[in-house]
């Protein structure tokens, strides 16, 4: 044990496991839209390659466990008829939500 000084780091940094950020009432509720923006895509699903960059709808699907990949963080799943990110959950470290009213899904294609 040390009792020296604490050391702090010069820059910040996003832990790898966040906390939430943003906080829902329920299971289910509507989040909002948001842009796929995976921050790492070595083990991305192949499926969910074209979504990147596109905006999604998104309800809110519960926060990921501490001994689950993005422990802590929200977890969100498309919402609507489309079927973009085959019904993966994403993180809310890969979401870059819009504000209110910003605007509409991307159209399926």
């Amino acid at each position: 044990m040390s009792f020296g000084r604490i050391r702090t780091r010069a820059h910040t940094r996003k832990p790898a496991h966040a906390r939430a950020h943003r906080i829902f009432a329920e299971l289910g509720e509507h989040a909002g839209l948001a842009i796929y923006k995976p921050r790492d895509r070595r083990d991305l699903k192949q499926q969910l390659l074209g979504a990147i960059g596109r905006t999604i709808d998104f309800n809110f699907a519960g926060i990921a466990g501490e001994d689950e990949p993005f422990a802590g963080q929200n977890l969100y799943q498309e919402c609507g008829a489309t079927n973009i990110l085959q019904s993966s959950w994403i993180p809310e470290q890969d979401l870059e939500f819009l504000a209110p009213g910003a605007g509409r899904p991307d159209p399926v294609k």
